[in-house]
């Protein structure tokens, strides 16, 4: 089991048709924490910690295939953002969803 979440983790980056979803992703979610922000008056926590989580999933995937340690940190930084995302929500809804 170690050894498969080493090669899922530190694997190569997949290159750059892969990072265009997840890219895309991000500024959709970050234009809609923009627009909640503008027009509620106040802050969608969760639409910007998904928008930052999808733009470093995309920035892996941009990164050339030498760089597996590098790319194997940033994964697992975003997995831990959207673990500690969900813990949030749950423990403190506030802070994470609208009011």
């Amino acid at each position: 089991m170690p050894s498969t979440i080493n090669e899922l983790v530190f694997s190569e980056p997949s290159g750059r048709n892969n990072a265009i979803v997840p890219l895309f992703g991000s500024l959709a979610l970050l234009s809609m924490y923009l627009y909640y922000e503008i027009r509620h008056g106040g802050p969608f926590n969760g639409l910007l910690i998904l928008g930052i989580a999808f733009g470093l999933h995309g920035v892996v995937n941009l990164l050339p295939p030498t760089r597996q340690y590098i790319a194997g940190v940033l994964r697992i930084i975003v997995v831990f953002m959207i673990i500690g995302l969900f813990i949030l929500a749950i423990l403190a809804p506030g802070v994470v969803l609208p009011h």
